[in-house]
């Protein structure tokens, strides 16, 4: 069960104080976004967050390694186990790769779960080389790292995103 140590490192994430080491530059966002009620996200958190995804996304087609690492928390939990190390490896390798990737975000919606922590939920097309997902369901957790977001966990499909306390 994956979930006691993902919630534990989700703590640590969600206490950790580290900004963010990169940007992305700021063009028009390729998402179709859809706006939770106005108690559960104040706008400027839904916005930076929709923002954060957006750059995410750009760092990603662009195979801008640096920038891309950079949107994760050092407290992300990597999927399946794997240590952060290797996960990173695993990215550095995956975006070094020639193959040019596109990568188009839809039904964005974003979910307030503590005032430090949102849960992002959207829809991705990914396709790279003959490889090909359409309207795959991801998930994103978002914790807040002094005034700016950083991705602390990322799941395939639609989950309950475990909440640090």
């Amino acid at each position: 069960d994956v979930a006691q140590p993902v919630s534990a490192a989700l703590a640590v994430a969600a206490s950790a104080a580290v900004p963010a080491s990169a940007s992305a530059s700021a063009s028009a966002p390729a998402t179709e976004a859809e706006a939770v009620p106005a108690a559960a996200m104040v706008p400027d958190e839904s916005d930076s967050a929709r923002d954060l995804v957006e750059h995410w996304r750009q760092a990603w087609v662009a195979r801008d390694v640096s920038a891309y690492l950079g949107f994760y928390s050092p407290n992300f939990v990597p999927p399946r186990g794997q240590s952060l190390a290797d996960w990173k490896a695993a990215r550095r390798k995956a975006l070094s790769r020639p193959a040019g990737i596109e990568i188009k975000i839809t039904a964005l919606r974003i979910e307030r779960l503590t005032d430090d922590q949102v849960k992002v939920v959207f829809l991705q097309d990914y396709s790279s080389g003959s490889y090909r997902e359409v309207a795959q369901p991801k998930t994103l957790l978002l914790v807040r790292s002094g005034s700016q977001w950083q991705i602390a966990g990322e799941w395939q499909g639609t989950t309950d995103v475990p909440v640090a306390r």
